[in-house]
């Protein structure tokens, strides 16, 4: 993998629950736990219906350099699009990058 590839800042965020002061009740919150250069790569979709609309599935691939610590339950950001994490790709385990396959519906 040529690092030069890496041209596209991404987001990665985890879900935090946050509880209110006030009235003591948790809530979900998104927030930033770091930002790489990634290679990103549209691999496939498909369209379904959901609540009476048409909506389209796009998976798309994020390759970044190696980061311990990333899980499935995690979110990208991208051009301001939100895309589940769904798999992580070590490309052959040699902790230098790795792949994430995401789902971004519209």
């Amino acid at each position: 993998m040529d690092p030069g590839k890496l041209s596209y800042r991404i987001t990665i965020q985890e879900k935090q629950f946050v509880e209110d002061k006030k009235t003591g009740i948790e809530s979900k919150k998104w927030a930033a736990i770091s930002r790489p250069w990634a290679k990103v790569q549209d691999i496939g979709g498909n369209e379904f219906f959901s609540s009476a609309k048409e909506n389209n599935k796009i998976k798309t691939k994020f390759q970044i350099r190696y980061r311990k610590g990333l899980r499935e339950d995690m979110r990208v950001i991208f051009n301001g699009k939100e895309y589940d994490i769904t798999f992580i790709d070590y490309f052959d385990y040699n902790k230098k990058f790795m792949n994430l396959i995401c789902e971004c519906v519209k």
